[in-house]
């Protein structure tokens, strides 16, 4: 088990509340497309994890992660493209991908 087990999950728009859930379980459904990570919804997954201090954090704070400043972690290099043209999007990510 990871030191960092948690993440959250938002349903709907950014705006909508926020829930606790098992990051990698969480992760490894929407990579998936497992039926019960809904994937034909709206949905937003923290792209970092946090320890248990997070979660009594989130819960003692009327369900809000802001202001939390303990540590987190994140198992994987994640960046946003966000070129509407395609090859320009595929060129891009090639090039940040390969530092050239």
């Amino acid at each position: 088990m990871t030191a960092y087990p948690y993440g959250f999950l938002v349903r709907g728009a950014a705006d909508e509340p926020r829930r606790v859930v098992d990051a990698r379980r969480a992760f490894a459904a929407f990579c998936g497309c497992d039926p019960n990570a809904k994937v034909e919804e709206q949905s937003f997954l923290s792209a970092f994890w946090f320890g248990r201090d997070f979660r009594d954090y989130f819960e003692s704070n009327c369900g809000t992660e802001k202001g939390f400043s303990g540590f987190c972690w994140q198992p994987f290099v994640l960046w946003d493209n966000d070129c509407h043209e395609l090859d320009q999007a595929l060129t891009d990510a090639r090039r940040l991908a390969t530092c050239s």
